[in-house]
């Protein structure tokens, strides 16, 4: 099953051509967006922890490297299948939009409606406030439609020839990190995030194109290092601000760490299956996570540990149930996962 972005086709990929490394970062990518979201970014979400906590230590540690990994590699794919001629932009969006905005509608839709109704960690959304939902950020929606617009962007760009040589690239990664740094104050349809990562998509195109960046990993670690270092720094200093986005920091953290985990990546066999269902996982994890750690504590788990293991574990597995039970219906799978209408059940992107 392709991430978010990917492009997608009725037919399944001859095994030949999968990178089961990329899937592993994929992997990855998802272990730590969910870990996320199971711990929660505020202390009124997911685990409830304190801003103090161990916890919340862990999801600032990662806070730069999760999403830019997602989207770093959804370049990285794309830049394997680009955009074949200017005339065929029509037909490229309209998969994108197809494959992105039918489930941030349909799977953002079915999750308000669940918020609403008092399922999640948070007090009860608002019911009149549905309609937010569709043009500005809601929960890990906010990505579909970040990327959509990146996808514009990248269509816009290679039409210009804007990407061709590592020259061309370069400047224009240069200008996206400028954005990056000072991105437009506009909530509208995720603008905002999506001027954050756009850089990290053009440097997975960049890292799947030229052969060069790939050779920058060694000279990215010692970057890395010291960024996160830094980073430590301002977390157990209390007379040291946060790092927060959008700052040179948080740059260095996120593009260091993309050069260092595409150079060295490996093959780890449970990621990599993890990456396999990297879709459907990122669309309805709330829906494990949240029951998960319920049950775990009507049970009567104390332990935070457990409480954290049981709500992940849950995350992964019930999407891919869910998944499955798409696969039986083609509009289903249509609507809720962007897939091309199918007759037979086990297609696969």
């Amino acid at each position: 099953m392709a991430g978010p972005g990917d492009d997608v086709s009725n037919a399944p990929a001859p095994k030949a051509q999968k990178d089961e490394s990329i899937e592993t970062l994929r992997g990855l990518a998802l272990f730590l967006m969910v870990s996320g979201h199971v711990i929660g970014n505020v202390g009124d979400m997911g685990m409830r922890v304190p801003d103090d906590s161990g916890w919340r230590h862990f999801y600032y540690s990662l806070e730069f490297a999760r999403m830019p990994l997602f989207t770093a590699i959804s370049g990285f794919i794309y830049a394997l299948r680009p955009l074949p001629r200017a005339a065929a932009a029509a037909a490229f969006i309209r998969g994108k939009a197809r494959r992105l905005l039918l489930p941030m509608v349909f799977v953002g839709t079915l999750q308000y409606l669940a918020l609403a109704a008092g399922a999640g960690s948070r007090e009860p959304l608002p019911i009149d406030g549905i309609w937010r939902i569709y043009f500005y950020s809601f929960d890990h929606f906010w990505f579909l439609q970040a990327i959509f617009l990146i996808f514009l962007v990248t269509t816009a760009l290679e039409a210009a020839g804007a990407m061709a040589t590592f020259e061309r690239w370069a400047i224009v990664f240069t200008l996206a990190a400028l954005v990056n740094l000072w991105p437009p104050p506009v909530g509208f349809f995720s603008m905002l995030p999506a001027a954050r990562l756009l850089p990290h998509f053009l440097l997975g195109i960049g890292i799947a194109r030229f052969a060069l960046l790939t050779k920058l990993g060694p000279y990215a670690l010692p970057v890395l290092a010291g960024s996160v270092i830094y980073q430590q720094y301002t977390w157990f200093s209390p007379d040291v601000v946060l790092i927060k986005q959008s700052t040179f920091v948080a740059f260095l953290i996120s593009t260091s760490a993309l050069l260092v985990l595409f150079r060295y990546r490996r093959v780890i066999g449970p990621l990599a299956t993890m990456g396999y269902y990297a879709y459907p996982v990122y669309l309805f994890h709330i829906f494990g996570t949240s029951p998960g750690r319920k049950v775990a504590q009507m049970l009567g788990f104390d332990s935070s540990f457990v409480v954290f293991g049981v709500s992940l574990v849950a995350g992964i597995l019930v999407p891919v149930v869910i998944e499955r039970l798409l696969s039986y219906s083609p509009v289903g799978s249509l609507l809720f996962l962007g897939l091309k209408m199918k007759p037979l059940r086990g297609d696969r992107a």
